[in-house]
C-alpha cells in the first residue's frame, strides 16, 4: 500500500504536521512531492500538498482515508521550494501551510462543490422511508436528481426548506450519494480576435480607401494587412 504524508491548507498551529492518506490505486505512481491534492478533514473536504509518498504495510494503512483528487499533472512545489517551506517555518517560526502560501500563488487553492447524485432507484413513489412512513418529497427530489446532479443550494431552491431532511432520508436509504469536487480558483481566460478574411492587398487597399473618411477602420484593416489578426478590446 502506498501512502502520502499530505500538509493540509490550513494555517493553524494544532495541525501543523502532515497527515497520512492512502493513494487509491488508480494514482499510485502519479502523486508525487509536491503535487495539490484533495483531501477529506475534520469532517469537509480541503486542498493540501503532498510532502511525501512512501510505501506502508497494508495493516498500517487499513484505516486511513483515501486521497479524493490530483489537482494539477505535475507537482506545483519542486524539491528546493518544498525545503524553502521547511526552512521558512525554522527561520520565521511560522507554520508549514503558511510558508507554503508565501511561495504558491493565491489563485493555486480550491473550492470544494458538493452535488448530489441519483444512485439506486426506489421501488415506487410509495417507498417507505424513515419512520415508516412515506414522502412524495423524497420521490421528487429523486426524480430532479436522476435527470442531473444538483447541489444543496439548488435544491433547496427548487423544493424549499422541507427538503433538507427529505434528502437526508434519501442519502440514509442510499438512494442519493454525495460527491465532492474540487472547484480550481484558476481559470482560462478567453481572447477574441479578428482574423483576416481577405489577402493583404486587398486589405491595404480597403485601408487606404477609408483613411480619409474612417480612420478607425483604416486603422484596424492596416493592423490585419500586417499581422493577419487582431486581439478584440
Amino acid at each position: 500500500m502506498w501512502v502520502a504524508d499530505v500538509m493540509v491548507d490550513i494555517r493553524a498551529r494544532d495541525v501543523d504536521r502532515a497527515f497520512t492518506y492512502q493513494i487509491p490505486e488508480p494514482l499510485v505512481g502519479r502523486v508525487l512531492p509536491g503535487h495539490r491534492v484533495f483531501v477529506p478533514f475534520a469532517g469537509r473536504y480541503c486542498q493540501g500538498f503532498v510532502l511525501g509518498v512512501r510505501e506502508a504495510e497494508t495493516a498500517a494503512g487499513a484505516r486511513l482515508k483515501p486521497l479524493a483528487a490530483v489537482l494539477d499533472e505535475a507537482p506545483l512545489l519542486d524539491e528546493e521550494l518544498l525545503a524553502l517551506t521547511a526552512w521558512m517555518c525554522e527561520r520565521y517560526v511560522c507554520t508549514r501551510a503558511a510558508a507554503i502560501h508565501a511561495v504558491v500563488p493565491a489563485a493555486f487553492r480550491v473550492d470544494p462543490v458538493r452535488r448530489y447524485v441519483a444512485a439506486a432507484a426506489p421501488a415506487d413513489p410509495g417507498a417507505p422511508l424513515a419512520d415508516g412512513g412515506t414522502d412524495a418529497l423524497a420521490w421528487r427530489i429523486w426524480q430532479a436528481l436522476a435527470a442531473s446532479p444538483r447541489s444543496f443550494q439548488q435544491i433547496i431552491a427548487q423544493f424549499g426548506p422541507e427538503a433538507a431532511i427529505a434528502l437526508e432520508r434519501l442519502v440514509y436509504h442510499g438512494w442519493v450519494k454525495e460527491e465532492v469536487h474540487a472547484r480550481d480558483r484558476v481559470q482560462d481566460k478567453l481572447v477574441a480576435w479578428l482574423v483576416a478574411a481577405a489577402e493583404r492587398p486587398s486589405l491595404k487597399q480597403a485601408a487606404a480607401a477609408r483613411q480619409p473618411r474612417a480612420p478607425r477602420q483604416a486603422a484596424l484593416l492596416a493592423a490585419l494587412a500586417a499581422s493577419g489578426r487582431v486581439p478584440l478590446p
